[in-house]
């Protein structure tokens, strides 16, 4: 019987899963290292056996020889980020070809096909006219005979980001064949902001297919499976949910299906802001149950578990740790692995492991690492407007509103908000024109200023408590902050906070910046000073604390403050050293030796340099 596999392809190995057993085996590279840029992704072709990695950017398509051990073409050293993000890509045994389609890149949704035939070694484009096939991101892509099935996504008509984009629900079929995509039907009762695993898994045979569905516009995303069918617009809910979470290009989630252990295969990626990516893999057996039928068969300790729910396959791999489980998914959301990424979409995998009980230690304690930073208190989900990580915006019915805002109207809304909250005096019109209608005459600007200003005080009638003004001369929110959260205002208060212990302000600090940096899903150019500020802030904090106490007071706790620098900081050498010897002094010497090549590495990777000062310097200082 044939075995079915995972691949994790790493820079300088391959790791490969057995989803029956949970076995691992890792292939080294016979060629050194294998240089992966931002946004590739790999595609294996079971019917050839070949395992390929693209990055759609100069077009190079490089697949791995088993044999040999190492990947053809090489990639270059100097690999850059991917133009289309979230592609979609399939194998046609029609024509021996390798196709590319979708994406999102410089500010457009993509349309335009890419073949790659493996028989000429060339690429060529099929253009599809806008009015047949929008462009979109965020699309599932089923292989079919003689062709694929697309379905859904994220675009416009003409492509361009800035223009009106929204959910697609269409479902159509590429034709190898005849170059051509033909609309099969308009999916309904689904909500604007749904977006598609990359994948689907197309049963032919019944005319059906299934795939994933979540709302792109929320940071604590869901993903749902859904079955359909390939003839008529209708699907049903299967399954529990799974949680997923979403921002934008820093997110990956695919599906599959193992014809022989007749399981659903889940695998989701995030990037968080410390370059780190957690990944889980859910299986989940066949045939799946309705949601509706999906009920808790047994309850303890308040956690229940649900007949037709998932399991999680999670993985750990931190600074060259592996580890690996079969957990049963519960109504409480488990924790994630982590797969430790020094650059985009780059796992770095040692040559040698720890031993097993270096490597148990290190898990332990990573693990507890991370869970400590996840505090069950978060955000309110009524009346509230969030910044740190995704921008999400609730009404007072829990409903998230963000979508509402149009690219225009936020970066109007957040300059407002930001400049109300920070300076308290909040932002002139010149200063508007300035950042939003530099190339426009004055009294163009003002007509722009008073339609979208039009458009976002409507807007706010749905969220309580929240009005713009001008009565001192200058635009600025008015907001009861009694009845209205805002978790920059909050930080703002903790941080001016005299009252409190250092302890006390990382803690409520943590739980604020648990869900990522500071409006990590924009880079307006004006955001910069405010980042930045809040970036040196925190950093400073968690330092004057690390100073004020020794290392043998509370060690525990002073590993946790180095995690939350690392969110931050990647390479701050304060925060190595303090973890390397908080973790020497509870006799974990091999985590601490990890931890200190790690950063040595990391080090190397941004700067361009070598770490100077030995592992035992660092300890004895």
């Amino acid at each position: 019987m044939g075995r079915e596999w995972i691949y994790l392809v790493g820079s300088d190995s391959l790791r490969v899963f057995d989803i029956q057993d949970g076995s691992e085996k890792r292939i080294a590279y016979t060629q050194g290292t294998f240089v992966l840029a931002p946004g590739n992704q790999s595609y294996f072709d079971e019917r050839h056996n070949r395992l390929y990695n693209v990055v759609y950017r100069d077009g190079i398509l490089s697949s791995f020889d088993f044999n040999s051990g190492a990947w053809y073409p090489v990639s270059s050293p100097f690999a850059e980020p991917t133009i289309r993000w979230h592609f979609n890509k399939f194998y046609s045994d029609t024509d021996s070809s390798f196709y590319i389609l979708n994406g999102y890149g410089k500010l457009h949704y993509k349309n335009e096909i890419r073949r790659y035939s493996l028989v000429s070694n060339s690429w060529s484009t099929i253009r599809t006219p806008l009015d047949s096939y929008t462009p979109r991101y965020l699309a599932a892509l089923g292989e079919a005979e003689g062709g694929a099935y697309i379905l859904g996504g994220y675009g416009s008509k003409d492509g361009q980001q800035v223009n009106n984009p929204k959910s697609l629900f269409d479902l159509v079929y590429l034709d190898v064949n005849k170059q051509q995509i033909t609309p099969v039907y308009q999916l309904s009762g689904l909500e604007e902001g749904t977006a598609f695993a990359n994948s689907l898994v197309v049963d032919e045979a019944n005319r059906s297919y299934y795939g994933l569905i979540f709302s792109k516009h929320s940071f604590n995303s869901t993903l749902q499976l859904i079955h359909g069918s390939l003839d008529s617009a209708s699907f049903t809910r299967l399954g529990h949910p799974l949680p997923y979470k979403f921002q934008d290009v820093k997110s990956f989630v695919d599906l599959f299906y193992c014809n022989r252990s007749g399981k659903f295969i889940t695998v989701t990626l995030f990037q968080r802001p410390d370059k780190q990516t957690e990944a889980e893999i859910y299986t989940l057996e066949s045939p799946p149950l309705v949601l509706e039928e999906v009920l808790p068969v047994m309850e303890t300790n308040g956690n229940r578990t649900y007949v037709g729910s998932w399991l999680a396959l999670v993985l750990l791999i931190i600074a060259g740790v592996v580890f690996y489980r079969y957990r049963s998914r519960t109504k409480k959301p488990v924790a994630a692995g982590v797969v430790h990424v020094p650059k985009d979409g780059e796992v770095n995998i040692p040559d040698e492991l720890p031993s097993e009980d270096e490597t148990k230690e290190a898990v332990e304690s990573e693990a507890a690492a991370v869970k400590s930073v996840n505090y069950e208190k978060s955000s309110p989900t009524r009346n509230s407007i969030v910044l740190f990580g995704a921008t999400q915006i609730f009404d007072d019915e829990g409903n998230d509103i963000t979508n509402l805002f149009t690219p225009l109207i936020k970066e109007l809304f957040l300059l407002i908000l930001l400049y109300s909250l920070r300076w308290e005096i909040g932002i002139s019109s010149g200063k508007l024109k300035e950042v939003l209608w530099l190339d426009k005459s004055e009294e163009s600007a003002r007509n722009n200023r008073s339609v979208n200003l039009a458009k976002l005080k409507g807007i706010l009638t749905k969220l309580n408590h929240c009005e713009i003004s001008k009565k001192t001369g200058y635009w600025k929110t008015d907001i009861d902050h009694a009845h209205l959260y805002v978790d920059y205002y909050e930080y703002l208060n903790i941080v001016k906070e005299t009252r409190l212990s250092e302890k006390e302000k990382i803690k409520k600090i943590a739980e604020i910046v648990q869900r990522g940096s500071f409006l990590s899903d924009l880079n307006y150019e004006w955001l910069d000073s405010f980042k930045s500020e809040i970036s040196n802030e925190v950093i400073d904090i968690y330092l004057k604390f690390a100073h004020s106490v020794k290392v043998s007071e509370d060690p525990e706790f002073l590993i946790k403050v180095a995690n939350y620098i690392f969110h931050f900081d990647a390479v701050n050498e304060e925060a190595m050293t303090l973890k390397c010897r908080a973790l020497a002094f509870l006799g974990k010497h091999s985590l601490a030796k990890v931890t200190f090549e790690q950063f040595t590495k990391e080090y190397h990777r941004i700067y361009g340099e070598e770490f100077t000062k030995g592992f035992q310097s660092i300890l004895e200082d």
